[in-house]
């Protein structure tokens, strides 16, 4: 029997809800594919490409290992390896096949420079990058295009290279968060005017330190932010956009030889980084985009605006400050974070929305958190690890993805009076003691009703069948 014109549509709306409401799996060709590819085909995959690479040479991976006579030999590059007549690899473009960096050099004292090429799709075979440097030294690595690799440029016991004016973009870093520029245990490198092209940010830091020392890190455009470990460091001139500067510490140590100023930009704002000051006042932080405090006392914040950083505000081995009427928000990992020291009052800020916790307390104590408004986080709305003798009162927290407060480790804290709606939990402790949770408004999220959205699949074909049957006994 022939369908109406009326049944028609009708088919269609039921295949279209079929097709929007089931799991669509799809081979990567692409992964899998022997095509060789050409400059055309990247440059219309990768608009980063610069014009000059139409003259580049498309060659497989490179390895050396301290071999430049062989590589030589090979027409891999130019020069002699002196000072004056460095080794030159230049103008290619590498495919890294999904397995291995593009290009690795290993065991090297002499002077080289790779310049001008394109190094890509390097992945797996941890750890994998555009360029790889193992005990290197004598290296410049001036103008490639290093992206969409797990890891753009990485060096690893290398010192006294140079990295220069190029392009890390799309370095997705893999499950250990490496992401554009990774220097692990290496010391007195330069990094200097390297770029990260606004709409593609590397996916986890685009320059991260590990272990390493006496590094310059200089006037780079980036939008993923750095992550600073190591002692002795240089950090001038750098702009972040939407990002800022990451530190972490396992040793709080690495953080008092910082050299880090305000020309170091987050969102067109100063970054201020103090270290053993006292009094610190409103002048002294002067349209801050990001504000990180070591061992300061007796200062005070307030009335600023610490959003689209790394983390808005990181106290640091710090004593008796004040944080007061800010807005920290949207940020890249933390609003608050605070290591070490205490004896902080916190109240009446707005902090919400940031990538991982709302305030993250680790080893700290005697803190009072009073009437601030901590909601809609990404993980939870406090994390705790180690916080004692502290205070929470007339809180917010509310609408954060996991616990609204999550106490680990910690002893004899107070929370009270606090607002805990639509978090997935409204307290959460594991190996505490001592703490008291009265008064609060505590309403955990609704779980999602077991099989609700294939009810509701179902409830609808099955209200469109009989309309259809029907009209289809009619004609």
């Amino acid at each position: 029997m022939r369908l109406s014109r009326k049944t028609k549509p009708l088919i269609l709306i039921i295949l279209g809800i079929i097709f929007a409401f089931s799991p669509i799996s799809a081979t990567n060709l692409s992964c899998i594919s022997e095509k060789k590819h050409t400059i055309l085909d990247f440059k219309n995959k990768n608009p980063l490409i610069k014009d000059n690479l139409k003259f580049s040479a498309i060659i497989g991976k490179i390895h050396i290992d301290n071999n430049w006579t062989d590589a030589k030999s090979a027409g891999i590059c130019t020069g002699n390896g002196t000072y004056s007549e460095p080794y030159i690899i230049e103008d290619l473009v590498i495919d890294g096949g999904s397995s291995g960096s593009c290009i690795r050099i290993e065991n090297s004292n002499a002077f080289f420079r790779i310049e001008n090429c394109t190094l890509y799709n390097s992945r797996k075979n941890f750890p994998s990058a555009g360029i790889r440097l193992s005990y290197v030294s004598n290296a410049h690595l001036i103008d490639n295009n290093c992206s969409l690799n797990e890891i753009g440029i990485w060096l690893s016991n290398s010192n006294n290279n140079t990295i220069s004016s190029n392009i890390i973009t799309n370095n997705y870093g893999g499950i250990h968060n490496f992401g554009g520029i990774y220097l692990f245990e290496s010391d007195h490198n330069t990094i200097s005017e390297n770029t990260e092209n606004t709409e593609q940010s590397n996916f986890h830091y685009s320059i991260r330190l590990l272990d390493s020392n006496n590094n310059m890190i200089l006037t780079n455009i980036l939008n993923s932010g750095m992550y600073l470990d190591g002692i002795n460091n240089n950090i001038s001139g750098n702009k972040m956009d939407k990002s800022g500067l990451g530190i972490y510490p396992g040793n709080t140590e690495n953080f008092y030889s910082q050299n880090i100023d305000t020309t170091n930009l987050v969102n067109g704002k100063p970054l201020y980084y103090y270290t053993n000051e006292e009094y610190l006042k409103q002048n002294n932080f002067s349209n801050a985009g990001q504000i990180i405090l070591v061992s300061c006392k007796n200062s005070l914040l307030t009335d600023l605006n610490l959003s689209y950083s790394d983390t808005g505000i990181s106290l640091i081995n710090s004593n008796n400050i004040t944080i007061w009427g800010n807005m920290v928000n949207n940020n890249r990992r933390d609003g608050l974070y605070l290591f070490g020291g205490g004896n902080h009052n916190i109240s009446n800020n707005v902090i919400s929305y940031n990538n991982e916790y709302g305030i993250l307390l680790v080893y700290c104590s005697d803190n009072t958190f009073l009437e601030n408004n901590i909601s809609y986080n990404n993980y939870h709305g406090f994390d705790c690890y180690r916080l004692e003798n502290s205070f929470i009162f007339g809180n917010n927290i509310n609408h954060n993805k996991n616990y609204g407060i999550n106490f680990i480790n910690c002893i004899n804290n107070a929370i009270t009076g606090n607002s805990l709606i639509g978090n997935e939990k409204c307290f959460n402790e594991a190996f505490s003691e001592g703490n008291v949770f009265e008064n609060n408004v505590c309403r955990d999220r609704p779980s999602a009703i077991p099989g609700y959205n294939l009810f509701f699949l179902l409830s609808i074909l099955s209200i469109i069948a009989i309309i259809i049957s029907k009209r289809v006994k009619k004609s």
